[in-house]
């Protein structure tokens, strides 16, 4: 995992080994805990560097952050969600085929949603409120 405060340079944050080959999804978690560590920051982008057996390696697309705003940390069947300058927003994660698997108000503070009854497979979450809407992968 790599971070950028601007974009454009990234400094490697974390290594998490691969579990190798595998028919199957494998889930990986890394939380950042630098993010609130500067509350000056209003933006921060990640990107994976995944590198293969023979060593080439190729880079995810580059997502960023508002921790001034919100923060999210997805481990344990479970997310948490930080919400700082909302009263409320509205958490979803929806499947590849659009359909919304987890619908739930959040609110101004610490929230955290067990996810262990929602179907395995890939989803995106979003986040809605008043003054922002943010869409995480």
């Amino acid at each position: 995992m790599e971070r950028s405060f601007d974009g454009i340079d990234f400094i490697q944050i974390a290594t998490v080994p691969a579990a190798g080959y595998s028919l199957s999804s494998k889930e990986y978690s890394f939380t950042d805990y630098d993010v609130n560590m500067n509350r000056a920051i209003f933006k921060i982008y990640y990107r994976l560097r995944m590198v293969s057996l023979d060593q080439l390696y190729k880079f995810s697309e580059v997502r960023s952050i508002n921790p001034d705003n919100t923060t999210i940390s997805f481990s344990n069947n479970q997310v948490t969600i930080g919400l700082y300058d909302d009263e409320e927003a509205l958490f979803q994660l929806v499947d590849m085929m659009g359909r919304v698997v987890v619908d739930k108000q959040i609110y101004q503070g610490i929230n955290v949603i067990q996810l262990d009854k929602i179907p395995a497979g890939i989803c995106s979450a979003r986040i809605t409120s008043k003054n922002q809407k943010k869409v995480l992968i």
